[in-house]
């Protein structure tokens, strides 16, 4: 008798890297009207990323293409490309908006550094 597997998995191009909870890696987002959202990065991977930002003015949506996505690894270590949204919802606790997206038309200098940064991220987290 074959049975279905409810476990429902999640299937992705590339590893996500988590951060830990007081790590702060800031994430710029610049709308197409020019609008700038600042907030941080939760989990970041070759494909994409998600972020934490406090509730901002402009209101995104599902699939809009966000012109610039500029994260800053270190004070001289920032990549940026645009970003399309996959999913956006509001933290019931505090009212912070999570955005998750993927990179669009990366440069591959750009990527490089994205891998770099999540492998590092994997490395310190095997070792703990």
């Amino acid at each position: 008798m074959l049975t279905a597997n409810t476990k429902n998995t999640e299937r992705r191009a590339s590893y996500r890297a988590h951060l830990r909870p007081g790590d702060r890696v800031p994430v710029t987002l610049e709308t197409e009207s020019g609008q700038i959202l600042q907030g941080h990065l939760c989990d970041i991977s070759a494909g994409g990323l998600s972020a934490i930002f406090d509730p901002p003015a402009a209101v995104l949506a599902h699939a809009e293409l966000i012109p610039c996505c500029m994260i800053c690894f270190a004070p001289d270590d920032e990549v940026s490309s645009a970003l399309e949204v996959r999913f956006l919802y509001t933290e019931a606790h505090s009212g912070e908006w999570r955005v998750g997206g993927r990179f669009i038309e990366m440069e591959r200098v750009q990527q490089n550094r994205v891998e770099r940064f999540v492998a590092a991220l994997d490395r310190e987290m095997r070792k703990k």
